[in-house]
């Protein structure tokens, strides 16, 4: 019963939530809490803790955050030039904030972090 109120991809999820708390916890740790993550609400909650402590993506091609903005469009003003042929964003402080608010609000504010293993 437990499976199917994780739905169709109830395997694919438990396997994700155990491979989370095998690279994060210590072995005695691991051991303890495998068996009292056994209920779909116990691996909500473990899903919850792997979204919240997840590094930010990156800002890629082809990924589109929600909010709308594309790498192409923070591209578009990182390149943008002054009258002076300058780069704006070197002569104009306004537009750096512009283009460092457009990439928090595309990758969020988390440092990228990248696990191996």
């Amino acid at each position: 019963m437990e499976m199917q109120k994780l739905g169709d991809n109830a395997v694919e999820r438990i396997k994700v939530v155990e491979q989370f708390m095998k690279n994060s916890l210590d072995g005695d740790t691991y051991e303890r809490l495998r068996y009292a993550v056994n209920s779909a609400e116990a691996v909500e909650l473990v899903e919850a803790l792997v979204k919240s402590t997840a590094p930010a993506k990156l800002p890629i091609d082809g990924y589109v955050e929600p909010g709308g903005i594309t790498w192409q469009d923070i591209e578009a003003e990182m390149f943008k030039k002054h009258e002076s042929g300058q780069m704006l964003r070197s002569v104009d402080p306004n537009h750096e904030r512009k283009i460092q608010n457009m990439m928090r609000e595309f990758g969020g504010d988390k440092p990228y972090e990248r696990i191996i293993g």
